[in-house]
């Protein structure tokens, strides 16, 4: 055999063998595909329906879609028929027709493919898909109606976030609560508590209780939420962690927060040590509560301080009995001479309601046994850091707190006592402050007139809670009350027109003001702003008329600090003025990403 013969009977064999592989192949191919298809799609039509398909391909490529569907849909070729209609946008009819084969899931999500939202959420409730028709109907913006649905589809944090958006604070709040987003919780009872002054209304359950005690607890010197757990009798455990975390000045706020007297109930908690029991002494001592801070001295046996305490509050024969203890002969002879010129003690505040004739009248006093201290019958538990603490509340007695500043103790003493520093070992992570003795602060206050006249007693809680002076401690809040003056405004005056400029800031302390905006030429009113709100913080940087109006509901009173005094603050006190700056630059940012346009935001300061 030649060559060339040999050449052309092995190339033959090559094209055999490649052909019968092609065929082979194309073979599995088909098989393949034919498994991959859907049972419904395996249609196998008979020679009319074969006519009927050629027809509706004819009917497709001369654009008559809706023709063309109907004709594949008598041949069972829903899909294709599906895929025709939506291609050429006839979505009404490809829904419809599977709504006809009782698919209304499928039409659902042909709608909504198609951004047709209220069509789509019909075809959802019929298919019995709540969580899909929650978030039609927010597409749409119909919230009111998706909180329904997200409910009942159990998901709870989308339903909460349609809460917030609703301005249902509370709904929001229990929701988070559930969910373990505490954060996102302590934010909506803010917002509850800002806008509901009547919490006593509010009905808190044990565990969203339980989730403001920890905040309150945290790292976070706000206290607004404090008058929650004032209201439900809670307020004791919380000064209790703050005292055993060594969070002394916040304590003190919100110990001063309490309305009731929680004195004994602190005294008799069961789980300080001895270091704790200071600290609870200086929380007392810089309340005011200088009673209650001399029965912890008297019971730790720190004689000396005792009587410094007791000196305050003005109880003369208790502080020389401690003085008398601690052999400080001078000290015991300067209380004898105040009890022989003003009495063994100052008076009290007459009580509401007289005793009963056969109500003991017996006071709570600590010398009457210094190592096994009387315990009441009335008992509560505390759960602190995870222990079961016993708590026994002795009688009520009716202390003078000193939370007004002006008060007769503070008036009568010129020097504060000194201070007897101490070192304490304590496991917290905080560490330990040195405690001692604390100074006395100087009566603010003393000074200050309402338009010319003196005033006393003035309620500073407007002051002292205003969003602006919030991260200042009290001590640093009360620096800037001897720079301002208060002045009152009746009914309908004007406190500050358009077109003035302000001359520094103003506090809020007593009734509302309205705010007024020129708005195409109309005064419309804005805004109502409440004791605790401030004006023209933000004027103190920004030297620029005021495009709003304040004018006085009622009789209000204002606390007003000029711009230059309020300058004078910051330059003395270097923390101050970082807290400030601090804050200032809060509000800034936030004006800046809720608009770009300062004559557009309607809020005055």
């Amino acid at each position: 055999m030649s060559p060339i013969t040999a050449t052309i009977i092995a190339i033959a064999g090559i094209l055999l063998a490649y052909g019968f592989w092609s065929v082979i192949n194309t073979h599995n191919a088909t098989n393949a595909r034919r498994r991959r298809q859907r049972k419904s799609d395996r249609i196998i039509l008979t020679r009319q329906q074969k006519k009927v398909y050629q027809e509706a391909i004819r009917y497709y490529k001369q654009g008559n879609l809706k023709t063309s569907a109907r004709m594949l849909e008598s041949l069972n070729m829903t899909r294709e028929a599906i895929n025709i209609l939506e291609k050429g946008r006839h979505i009404h009819e490809a829904a419809a027709l599977l709504m006809r084969i009782h698919r209304p899931n499928r039409a659902g999500i042909i709608y909504a493919r198609h951004k047709m939202w209220k069509e789509a959420a019909e075809c959802f409730k019929k298919a019995n898909m709540p969580a899909e028709v929650a978030q039609c109907c927010k597409k749409t913006g119909d919230i009111a109606t998706a909180v329904v649905y997200y409910l009942e589809a159990k998901d709870y944090e989308n339903a909460a976030e349609c809460f917030e958006e609703l301005g249902k604070h509370r709904e929001a709040a229990r929701l988070f609560t559930k969910l373990g987003q505490h954060q996102k919780a302590i934010q909506q009872y803010k917002h509850l508590i800002d806008k509901n002054p009547q919490i006593e209304s509010i009905d808190f359950s044990d565990s969203e209780i339980n989730v403001i005690i920890n905040y309150i607890a945290s790292e976070s010197m706000d206290t607004r939420l404090a008058d929650v757990l004032v209201i439900k009798n809670r307020i004791v455990e919380v000064i209790c962690r703050l005292i055993k975390k060594n969070r002394l000045e916040k304590a003190i706020t919100i110990y001063m927060k309490s309305t009731a007297d929680i004195g004994p109930a602190l005294i008799e908690f069961d789980g300080f040590d001895k270091d704790d029991h200071l600290k609870l002494s200086e929380v007392f001592f810089k309340s005011g509560a200088y009673e209650y801070a001399g029965m912890v001295y008297e019971r730790m046996e720190l004689f000396e301080q005792a009587g410094d305490s007791f000196k305050l509050q003005e109880d003369f024969e208790r502080a020389a009995y401690n003085y008398d203890r601690a052999k400080l002969s001078e000290k015991v002879t300067a209380m004898r001479i105040e009890i022989a010129s003003r009495g063994p003690a100052a008076p009290k505040p007459t009580p509401e309601k007289e005793k009963s004739d056969n109500e003991a009248d017996e006071r709570f006093r600590i010398e009457k046994t210094t190592s096994d201290f009387r315990q009441i019958e009335d008992t509560a538990e505390l759960d602190i850091e995870g222990k079961q603490a016993k708590l026994a509340i002795p009688l009520p007695n009716a202390a003078i707190r000193g939370l007004i500043m002006d008060s007769p103790a503070i008036k009568h003493e010129h020097q504060s006592p000194p201070p007897v520093s101490m070192s304490l070992d304590d496991d917290d992570e905080e560490g330990t402050e040195p405690l001692g003795l604390p100074q006395i602060p100087s009566p603010p206050n003393s000074h200050k007139t309402i338009d010319g006249e003196p005033v006393d007693g003035i309620d500073w809680t407007g002051f002292h809670e205003a969003k602006f002076m919030l991260d200042l401690s009290t001590e640093q809040q009360n620096k800037f009350k001897s720079y301002g003056s208060i002045k009152r405004y009746e009914d309908e005056e004007t406190i500050l027109d358009y077109k003035d400029a302000p001359a520094g800031i103003f506090f809020i302390l007593e009734g509302q003001v309205s705010v007024y905006k020129l708005i195409d030429g109309v005064d419309l009113h804005v805004d109502t702003m409440k004791p605790g709100e401030t004006i023209g913080k933000l004027w103190l940087f920004i030297d620029r008329p005021s495009n709003v109006r304040f004018i006085a509901q009622d009789s209000c009173s204002l606390f007003s600090i000029k711009r230059s005094d309020f300058m004078e603050v910051l330059d003395k006190d270097g923390t101050i003025a970082r807290k400030l700056y601090k804050h200032f630059t809060t509000t800034l940012i936030e004006k800046l990403i809720s608009t770009s346009n300062m004559d557009d935001n309607l809020e005055a300061s």
